[in-house]
């Protein structure tokens, strides 16, 4: 998982966490009996968190400057993210129930209470001001669909309908949240979040079923967004790598465009696949897996430049190896 923060990106592994400054130095902060650790947020308070699930130990909630003390810490539980709040989401139960930890920790042997609608869910993700990414069973159905939370802990609904999520952010412009996932047809959303009913639940309408570039639908893809218009979808099984954004094929809204046509220095990497992406301040950056190692790309976002192909593209910070020798693997 990538975050930039202040000018910084923050790769968070298995047992810790690298930083990776603007001038390419990049620092491994380990976390100790640490099995899976969250995305690093910047709290209400100015100060940088994470959280880590430390298996037998139960999870634990850290101040990054002072890991050697956890802030809070629960018997149990799988934490899957922090927001700036720092209301800790995570999964509980036997059928997985999303849940937000109590913040004193563990009352009574209960550790967090159920989000609506959630005790046959789980959480994928959470964003920096709370919205909850998860997926569950569609109530009066057999199938299930992501579903969205707010800020507040409350139900929004479902989102796109029978099919999976993997992938949300913010959207830096303050317009929702973007959404990214795929069942038979890859599929995102851009934000605003507009839900139409479905029963007696809200269930949101795709923005776009995306097509590969000849332009058939783009099946069983993994679809990662980032905080503006630019994505990144990626076929499963053998690997295929595109870009998008509504229009990045002229006179098309919904058709992709292959990643290294946009991003030609990208062909010196032995690919794996795109762990993640994030924007800012007119960059895209992207967690890039390849037989040598991880490594941590930037350049101009396509999706404010117009015609991209003609862009000398900028990589602000590419990393060789730079978890080749890692202590530990992403989870």
């Amino acid at each position: 998982d990538l975050e930039i923060i202040d000018g910084s990106a923050y790769l968070n592994v298995s047992n810790g966490v690298w930083v990776v400054e603007s001038t390419g130095l990049s620092t491994f902060v380990p976390i100790a009996n640490a099995t899976r650790v969250t995305r690093v947020v910047k709290a209400f308070d100015g100060e940088l968190y994470v959280a880590a699930n430390r298996g037998m130990m139960g999870p634990a909630l850290y101040q990054f400057d002072q890991l050697d003390s956890p802030v809070m810490t629960w018997q149990y539980g799988r934490v899957v993210g922090v927001d700036s709040q720092l209301r800790v989401l995570a999964n509980l139960g036997d059928f997985d129930g999303a849940a937000e930890l109590f913040p004193g920790g563990c009352v009574n042997d209960e550790c967090g209470e159920f989000l609506p609608g959630s005790i046959s869910a789980y959480v994928i993700d959470v964003t920096p001001s709370g919205y909850t990414l998860g997926d569950g069973g569609i109530p009066g159905t057999i199938g299930s669909s992501p579903m969205l939370w707010s800020p507040q802990g409350l139900l929004e609904g479902f989102v796109f309908g029978f099919n999976t999520a993997g992938s949300i952010r913010e959207r830096s412009d303050g317009n929702g949240v973007n959404v990214g996932g795929t069942s038979f047809d890859a599929f995102l959303e851009l934000g605003p979040n507009e839900f139409v009913q479905f029963p007696n639940y809200a269930i949101d309408s795709e923005d776009f079923w995306l097509r590969e570039p000849d332009g058939n639908f783009m099946n069983e893809a993994d679809v990662l967004v980032s905080h503006g218009n630019f994505a990144v979808a990626q076929t499963f099984g053998p690997l295929e790598l595109y870009g998008f954004y509504p229009g990045i094929v002229p006179g098309f809204l919904d058709r992709t465009m292959p990643l290294l046509d946009i991003f030609p220095q990208l062909a010196s990497i032995d690919i794996d696949s795109i762990s993640d992406l994030a924007s800012i301040d007119g960059r895209v950056y992207m967690t890039v897996r390849g037989s040598d190692g991880t490594f941590l790309f930037g350049a101009r976002d396509p999706s404010v430049v117009p015609e991209p192909q003609s862009l000398l593209l900028l990589i602000t910070a590419m990393l060789a190896g730079l978890l080749a020798s890692r202590p530990g693997d992403r989870d």
